[in-house]
């Protein structure tokens, strides 16, 4: 899936390939740079996920078709590399630690540790029983909040991950996404395909709130959030919907529409500072990044403008339905030819 990842000034997007764009006078220095030059039979691979190292400049870890990868975006150069058990669905970085996470679609979160141009595997690894979803670490490097399929939320102590701290539980449907709550770190937002997002305690797996949209089940992919002024902002994508909705949250967790934009197909989104970054398509289907930003967000929506505009040219993106559409529960009804076999012997008899 295409996505668009951000820290601190620094954006990139990955798709068939990396792209650097670093904000310089209200626009993106696009800067095509091609991880697959140093691997060999490259083609047809694209960036599972990928995400910047904290305080390492310029160096990204990738997750490539079953492969990690330690990248210099700047430099244009793979540093370092190895094997990774099943294909990555997330990667995230630890605060303090210079340690990898990644977890796979088996359900498997494995740990990496990185030195300068070396990769090795940690020992220790944990997992769910269902496909993985997201991942979370939390500011203090002591928990691990994972997601899955079947609805559950997981958090887990580190470094001793075989103690789990509690589970988050009350989705009906898979865990799509998994965010901190900007203003409280302690309070996770879930979003989920049974059209709900959540706030929970995740420290003891309490409830605090749960959202939807009116009577509507339209179930949510993914849900980024940023702070205005002690507000909380949250931006939520939808499935097979091209618009997405604009969320506040107050500081005793009510959650309210503020406002929902319509746009083309949306690929991802993220958000920074106050600035709402998604990732589009024009009418003849290029690619677009697109920012919105506006004085006084949470005051007036309707001043929202279109600030940034660049076109990425034919970059080859990938739709996040491709897996959205076997999350689902499949429903099994075996009574009704269970009965008709049981009406034809009883005929028969």
């Amino acid at each position: 899936m295409s996505k668009i990842i951000v820290s601190t000034c620094k954006f990139a997007l990955s798709a068939d390939n990396v792209y650097n764009m670093e904000e310089e006078n209200e626009g993106f220095i696009d800067c095509n740079v091609d991880f697959r030059r140093d691997i060999k039979n490259s083609s047809g691979l694209h960036v599972d996920c990928m995400s910047f190292l904290p305080n390492a400049g310029s160096l990204i870890a990738l997750c490539v078709q079953k492969n990690l990868y330690l990248f210099n975006y700047k430099e244009d150069k793979i540093l370092g590399s190895c094997e990774i058990p099943k294909t990555a669905v997330v990667v995230r970085v630890f605060n303090s630690e210079p340690i990898i996470l990644i977890g796979d679609r088996s359900g498997t979160v494995t740990f990496f540790r990185y030195s300068n141009d070396l990769l090795s595997r940690e020992r220790q690894t944990f997992g769910h029983n269902s496909i993985l979803t997201d991942a979370l670490i939390s500011p203090n490097d002591k928990f691990i909040i994972t997601s899955d399929r079947d609805e559950k939320i997981r958090v887990t102590c580190y470094p001793n991950v075989y103690n789990i701290q509690c589970y988050c539980l009350g989705h009906k449907q898979f865990v799509s996404s998994l965010e901190f709550l900007p203003s409280n770190s302690d309070v996770l937002i879930s979003c989920s395909g049974d059209g709900s997002l959540k706030l929970w305690n995740y420290l003891n797996g309490i409830e605090l709130s749960t959202w939807k949209d009116g009577e509507s089940k339209i179930p949510f992919i993914k849900s980024v959030s940023t702070l205005k002024e002690e507000t909380n902002l949250v931006a939520v994508q939808l499935y097979q919907k091209n618009e997405f909705l604009l969320l506040t949250i107050t500081s005793s967790y009510s959650v309210s529409l503020t406002e929902k934009i319509s746009t083309s197909f949306i690929y991802d989104l993220t958000m920074k500072d106050s600035r709402l970054v998604y990732l589009t398509e024009d009418k003849d289907g290029r690619s677009l990044l697109k920012c919105i930003t506006s004085e006084g967000l949470e005051d007036n929506i309707e001043a929202w403008r279109t600030n940034i505009s660049k076109r990425l040219g034919n970059v080859k993106l990938i739709k996040p339905t491709e897996w959205i559409e076997m999350m689902f529960r499949k429903e099994f009804n075996n009574m009704d030819e269970y009965l008709a076999r049981k009406k034809a012997r009883i005929g028969e008899s």
